[in-house]
């Protein structure tokens, strides 16, 4: 499982558009009520962003807030929801800065397979579903196989010299040692 989803991190670059798999659409609000000045400006009660995003997304765990700067007057709120291995930050809120109202929401557990798939990936490589354990559990396999690739190469090199060893008294003694 890490070394499938390992090469789906590394290649995805190089995978998406030559299987022309699309990342999911999370959030694009197409008007804009306040210039890009005027948004950057606008003061936003932080605290009380997060706390309205508790009270209508009760089971997202806020990790991260952003503020629009290109004038789409939004605010953010990104984290995670428990007991899922989607990949961190990936549910979020969007609300609107002037009264705080929910524009947009994402999660997770509510959308297509495609979407979940496709998040899904660096959850299960990171082992981010499970706890301290299910980390515990995957800094062993990564030492053991790490390990294992050492070992290897120094029982090989170890069997080499005893073959040429081997071969070196056979020419000078005639006889097989």
């Amino acid at each position: 499982m890490i070394a499938i989803t390992g090469a789906w991190l590394g290649l995805q670059g190089i995978l998406q558009p030559a299987l022309q798999i699309t990342s999911p659409e999370r959030y694009k609000r197409a008007e804009k009520p306040i210039s890009k000045e005027e948004d950057i400006a606008y003061t936003v009660n932080y605290p009380e962003a997060v706390k309205m995003s508790r009270k209508l997304f009760p089971d997202l765990i806020p990790m991260s807030i952003l503020h629009s700067k290109n004038g789409s007057r939004t605010v953010t709120v990104r984290g995670n929801v428990l007991k899922t291995a989607y990949q961190n930050n990936i549910s979020n809120i969007v609300l609107d800065k002037k009264d705080l109202s929910e524009l947009s929401r994402y999660d997770i557990r509510e959308k297509s397979l495609h979407d979940k798939t496709f998040y899904i990936q660096e959850g299960l490589h990171y082992g981010d579903f499970g706890g301290i354990w299910v980390k515990v559990i995957y800094s062993f396999f990564g030492l053991t196989s790490g390990a294992l690739s050492i070992l290897g190469f120094v029982l090989y090199l170890e069997r080499t010299k005893s073959k040429q060893k081997r071969k070196v008294n056979y020419k000078t003694t005639g006889r097989k040692v």
